[in-house]
């Protein structure tokens, strides 16, 4: 009986060595996992920051291209003239560039030689207006 129980005793010893061996290899896994991500953790920490740098440079960038592309739209509007009160032709031959030669060729004589080089685009904007029937 004494050795039936020493043999059950020696056996449990096994078992609880066996499964002592089991925890060691999964604490030994699960350490092997943590500094994995621990590790990975450290380079996205190191990836994000960068990230953010560069989101950062980029947003600055934009901003100063936002700020040259209004710049250069408004240093092209000056150039813009807007004429008032100049009489439609009503025919489908009407040149709004040579009408506006004509008539600033009118007002500033001096330039009239000049105007063809000058007057690079001329248009009418809104609705062309009815002809009133008389």
């Amino acid at each position: 009986m004494l050795t039936s129980r020493i043999d059950k005793q020696a056996n449990t010893l096994e078992d609880i060595n066996a499964q002592i061996k089991q925890n060691t290899l999964l604490i030994t896994s699960a350490t092997k996992s943590i500094e994995f991500n621990s590790a990975e953790i450290q380079d996205n920490k190191v990836k994000t920051a960068n990230l953010e740098k560069q989101v950062s440079l980029l947003l600055k960038d934009n901003e100063e291209m936002k700020n040259k592309t209004v710049e250069l739209e408004r240093y092209k509007r000056r150039w813009n003239l807007r004429i008032n009160g100049m009489r439609e032709n009503h025919s489908n031959e009407e040149n709004a560039r040579d009408e506006t030669i004509r008539l600033l060729a009118k007002i500033a004589p001096h330039l009239s030689g000049k105007l063809e080089d000058v007057v690079d685009v001329a248009h009418r904007i809104g609705r062309k207006k009815r002809r009133a029937d008389r």
